[in-house]
């Protein structure tokens, strides 16, 4: 059987569902010839439902151009209106297996952003949830993400939770202690 390529994903949100909006979003891809990262944050952002305390837990204020402690643009992030967000996610999910931490939370929102600009969501239907996977592979319940991480003895970084990378980065690693490094074909 021929691997599906896989993306690990995060979002970082406006909100708790519903009507929560992506702001920061992660794709973190394993393929023969190393990992790739791509970390767009969305620029024209309606802020006019957020919710404050989520946006201080998710640093939102420190890493969105929009944020009043914003220290300047990364150059390793694209940073993308709404609809170059929505073009660039119909190619970058193409055909791919999504991974993450609670798939209805991110996938949700990136639908909804998908639609509000026409465009289709190419993902292949199957996803996973790392924290599932993790109480099969362990045989017993898991909290969040962290939780996952810290029972399959992966490192949690605490400065890079509830950012997108961060967390993507944190799927990709649980991925690995459960079943090891990339060895399907793109």
């Amino acid at each position: 059987m021929t691997e599906r390529p896989r993306v690990f994903l995060d979002t970082e949100s406006t909100r708790l569902p519903p009507n929560h909006r992506p702001w920061e979003i992660a794709l973190v891809s394993d393929y023969p010839t190393g990992t790739t990262e791509v970390v767009i944050v969305v620029t024209d952002l309606d802020l006019s439902d957020a919710d404050p305390k989520s946006l201080a837990m998710n640093g939102f204020h420190d890493r969105h151009p929009k944020g009043d402690r914003f220290a300047g643009e990364d150059p390793t992030v694209m940073y993308l209106t709404e609809s170059d967000t929505a073009s660039a996610l119909e190619f970058l999910l193409d055909k791919v297996e999504i991974v993450c931490a609670q798939p209805p939370f991110d996938l949700e929102c990136i639908g909804a952003l998908l639609s509000r600009n026409n465009a289709e969501r190419t993902w292949h239907y199957r996803t996973r949830d790392i924290e599932s996977l993790a109480e099969g592979f362990l045989r017993r319940p898991v909290g969040g993400l962290q939780d996952c991480a810290k029972l399959l003895d992966v490192e949690v970084d605490p400065l890079a939770v509830h950012s997108a990378l961060g967390d993507a980065r944190l799927v990709r690693a649980c991925w690995h202690a459960m079943f090891g490094s990339y060895t399907g074909t793109v």
